[in-house]
């Protein structure tokens, strides 16, 4: 079995992130697994969306930025590293994502870019 630790939706889907370091995309209307993202390490404990971008956080202390469309992958843009501890929740506002760690820090990135704009 592979727990779920995060859920998020974005246009008809349903995406889940699970403790193998999997994120898997499901299709609401008929219940349809479309994808699975890999590339976390560890468990992704959390996600949230920010406009036709995926966010991921996970206890491998990375955060990815995921492009989210029609196609059959929805690659990996980016990878942000900066936090020294696991990665527990996510926000997404007005282009940035803020994302908060065991390292006892909150991050502000901008999702666009992954510049790295303060902690």
């Amino acid at each position: 079995e592979d727990d779920v630790e995060s859920l998020a939706a974005w246009e008809g889907h349903l995406i889940s992130g699970h403790c193998s370091g999997l994120i898997r995309v499901w299709n609401v209307a008929t219940g349809a697994r479309d994808r699975i993202l890999e590339g976390h390490t560890h468990v992704v404990r959390c996600l949230a969306v920010s406009g036709t971008r995926l966010v991921s956080g996970s206890w491998d202390r990375s955060v990815k930025v995921w492009a989210m469309g029609a196609g059959a992958s929805w690659p990996c843009e980016r990878t942000l590293v900066g936090h020294a501890g696991w990665v527990n929740t996510l926000a997404t506002w007005r282009g940035k994502v803020l994302s908060g760690s065991d390292d006892k820090s909150v991050r502000v990135w901008d999702v666009g870019t992954g510049a790295h704009d303060a902690t």
